[in-house]
């Protein structure tokens, strides 16, 4: 099951040093988003990465910056309604026109659409699976057998978001995603680098104990 990251949405010096870290014990998956960065610290963020760990990297704003640092690729936020759709598809185009090995993420907030979606994406996030911990709800937010329904038929790679942290790791596998995302799960705790590698070690766990029923 892959493990992403996305980043905090406030500023904090010491995070891309903790990522960096991340990335040095194997997270494959960070997602960088802070809307209310400028372009400017946006590149501050990106120079304080080791540029190793740029191919690791999918972006949310300022997508040029995806071929300047040769990141890993964009999260694209779908949008509905037939218009929007047809925007959608000639951005995808055009990215991939510029970059034809850019990989592209993006989020479903209902189980039709993981049968509905076309497009080919890295991974999907699926949100919120969980309720907001910011309020104290942790009840998931979609109904479990549909949910393993709709998991067990899409072709996507597909990542629980939305109230996700340690204590739901197994709930998760169990239901059958791909991946897991988290973000207050992991930069809400003491010690976010400690929180990521209990993580991962619960993951590889999960696999291993699985594995032995295949």
């Amino acid at each position: 099951m892959k493990i992403i990251v996305f980043s905090d949405s406030y500023k904090d010096d010491a995070e891309p040093v903790i990522v960096t870290q991340m990335f040095q014990n194997g997270l494959e998956i960070f997602h960088l988003n802070k809307p209310r960065f400028t372009e400017d610290s946006y590149e501050e963020y990106l120079d304080a990465i080791p540029a190793e760990y740029h191919p690791r990297i999918f972006i949310h704003q300022f997508h040029g910056y995806v071929t300047k640092y040769k990141l890993a690729g964009i999260y694209h936020h779908r949008r509905k309604g037939l218009e929007r759709d047809y925007l959608h598809r000639l951005q995808m185009w055009w990215y991939r026109k510029r970059r034809p090995d850019i990989k592209i993420a993006c989020s479903f907030s209902k189980l039709s659409n993981l049968y509905e979606v076309k497009e080919e994406y890295d991974h999907a996030l699926l949100r919120p699976v969980f309720g907001s911990k910011s309020e104290g709800n942790y009840h998931s937010a979609f109904p479990e057998l549909g949910l393993m329904d709709a998991l067990s038929k899409t072709k996507q790679c597909v990542a629980a978001f939305g109230g996700t942290g340690y204590d739901k790791v197994e709930t998760v596998f169990k239901l059958g995603f791909k991946g897991m995302a988290f973000k207050g799960g992991i930069w809400r705790t003491n010690d976010p680098l400690a929180e990521f590698l209990r993580i991962k070690e619960k993951v590889a766990e999960l696999e291993k104990h699985y594995s032995q029923f295949q």
